[in-house]
């Protein structure tokens, strides 16, 4: 106790000779100071007096170590409580929180301050904090400081209270509090990021203003990377700086929380390192965000139940994706709520892999490996022209590749076995098809491809055409598909349902030129079957003008009803000896 009353006596006589050599008034100053209550903590002054008559300033700092007084916080007895107008004696514009050398912060962690409620309400001379202390700043801290322009966050701060209500935020009303700085070190940078109840600082929301910059050791950044071993961004940690253009989510994030940077206006571009997904709104209304660098480990986009909860609804202007690691790519879950403009992006779009514009005029080649591709995955890219698909893929899945309006040439390799129904439906601009696949191609597979105008068939076992009482022909309102190549004659004519690929009643050209290996058919030669063919499916050769000669296999016994019914360009078929039945109008018409 005897100590303790020993400081204060000393705190006062430091005060009175200031007070009396250089201030004037010092007993009322030193009064009220020592009325102002700090707990275990180093404050830095800066002291401004203006000469009254002369307008000249002088300033002095003191560091003052004031020992077991409880907390500091506001009265009508603090130094500026009934300072107005330009009568000030005293202006303290400069406040540090915590320990400071000249050197930069030391011991931050034992500062175990805490600034309590509505400390320096009110107190309109102030410009500068500094805050790096252990405890906390209460609820209206520093309200109304009308005047403060930069807050500086050290590696010491932990927090702010708890506010119950908006005006019980830490700097509500503070018009002007337009810089937010951290010292230079990654430990600083951490601590920002760390800082309980950020938003109280960064988020107008609180009572501060929109358009602030975030600086690093007082300096100006364009961009925040946010340091490795941070877990988990605070919402609004970037929102108002003008100055942050872009932003790194490191490899130690795993999920990015809903609406986590949504309304950041300023953003014009950010890098996901991390390693989980990206939660509904997530980006939602960055309206000047115009490019997204997705790194190794970004699994997905959380699955969104309304428009408004996509994550990157209202970013109009995002028209660049890059990837480091295409095969990665392909399996992100809910990959179109990134590249398709239904949810809220850029209706054209270009894809850039590892740093390169890919060219539109070269194949994208899907990396061995991958066995599935994301719906919409490339689907607005105006440089993916041409797809060439993995051996190692099984399948293309419903929709796959739907109203992927660039893409002009796609093969499917022989692993596929199945093509989902509408997998390419809607590929406006697709001109050649290359179907190795050696199953079947689904319902409305390639509907609408309205410039599709050449299909290659490999292996293909069944074009599928009816379900649940509708047709769905696969081929439906391909209109300028004038020209089939077949690879494999043998196995061409027993697919199932080809008279939905070659028949104009279904939604194809009125005339097909048949190619066979690559080389057209001639008309003046004759179409020979291949031995081993035992049955030729309905219409098989119904609308190919230079098939007019047919000579058919040993190998065939019976001809089906209407099998060549309405083959109006043949003028000559052979049959063996084999066949033993001919069936009802095989060849009516």
């Amino acid at each position: 106790m005897k100590q303790k009353v020993n400081l204060f006596l000393l705190f006062l006589m430091l005060f009175v000779g200031v007070g009396q050599n250089v201030w004037g008034q010092s007993n009322t100053f030193t009064s009220k100071l020592g009325s102002g209550q700090l707990d275990n903590s180093n404050l830095s002054w800066k002291l401004t007096k203006t000469t009254k008559g002369t307008g000249k300033q002088q300033t002095i700092t003191y560091n003052l170590s004031l020992t077991g007084y409880g907390t500091f916080s506001y009265s009508t007895d603090v130094p500026w409580a009934n300072l107005s107008g330009t009568d000030y004696r005293i202006l303290i514009t400069h406040l540090e929180i915590g320990a400071t050398t000249t050197t930069g912060y030391v011991n931050a962690n034992n500062n175990n301050i805490s600034v309590g409620a509505n400390a320096f309400q009110g107190y309109t001379a102030l410009k500068d904090v500094t805050l790096n202390n252990k405890g906390t700043i209460g609820n209206g801290a520093f309200k109304n400081c009308t005047h403060l322009v930069r807050v500086t966050i050290g590696p010491g701060q932990k927090s702010f209270a708890n506010a119950s209500s908006v005006s019980d935020a830490p700097f509500y009303g503070c018009s002007n509090l337009l810089q937010v700085n951290t010292p230079g070190s990654e430990a600083a940078y951490s601590a920002f990021l760390s800082l309980e109840n950020l938003e109280y600082l960064t988020d107008s929301s609180y009572g501060t203003p929109e358009g602030k910059r975030f600086l690093r050791e007082g300096r100006n950044t364009g961009g925040a990377s946010i340091p490795e071993g941070i877990t988990e961004i605070p919402n609004c940690a970037f929102r108002y700086f003008t100055n942050i253009k872009h932003i790194g989510i490191p490899s130690t994030v795993t999920d990015i929380p809903d609406n986590n940077f949504a309304n950041h206006t300023y953003l014009t571009q950010v890098t996901l390192n991390n390693t989980g997904t990206v939660g509904n709104g997530a980006f939602k209304n960055c309206s000047a965000l115009t490019q997204v660098n997705l790194g190794e480990g970004v699994t997905g986009f959380e699955h969104a139940s309304s428009s408004s909860d996509y994550p990157f609804y209202g970013c109009s202007n995002l028209s660049t994706v890059k990837t480091k690691d295409l095969a990665k790519y392909c399996t992100i879950s809910n990959l179109e709520y990134l590249t398709s403009s239904s949810y809220g992006t850029a209706s054209e779009k270009t894809l850039m892999i590892k740093g390169t514009t890919h060219s539109s005029t070269s194949e994208l080649v899907i990396p061995e490996g991958v066995q599935t591709i994301s719906k919409y995955a490339f689907r607005y890219f105006s440089n993916v022209t041409k797809i060439k698909l993995p051996s190692t893929m099984a399948e293309i899945a419903n929709q796959n590749f739907m109203d992927h309006t660039y893409l002009t040439e796609i093969t499917v390799p022989s692993t596929v076995t199945n093509v989902g129904f509408e997998a390419f439906s809607g590929c406006t601009a697709l001109q050649t098809v290359t179907l190795n696949n050696t199953g079947t191609v689904g319902y409305y597979a390639f509907k609408d491809c309205s410039a599709l105008t050449r299909v290659n068939i490999g292996g293909v076992k069944e074009f599928k055409y009816y379900d649940s009482g509708f047709y769905h022909y696969p081929f439906y309102g391909c209109s300028k598909l004038a020209t089939i190549n077949v690879t494999d004659l043998k196995a061409f004519c027993s697919i199932s349902g080809l008279q939905y690929l070659t028949d104009s009643s279904y939604g194809t050209a009125a005339k097909n030129p048949l190619m066979v290996n690559g080389s057209v058919h001639s008309s003046t030669s004759e179409l020979i079957i291949p031995e081993g063919v035992t049955s030729i499916s309905q219409y098989a050769f119904k609308y190919f003008s230079n098939v007019m000669k047919i000579k058919l296999p040993s190998t065939m016994t019976k001809i089906t009803n209407y099998n060549f019914a309405n083959h109006t360009y043949l003028t000559q078929i052979n049959l063996p000896s084999t066949v033993t039945s001919v069936g009802s109008d095989a060849f009516s018409g």
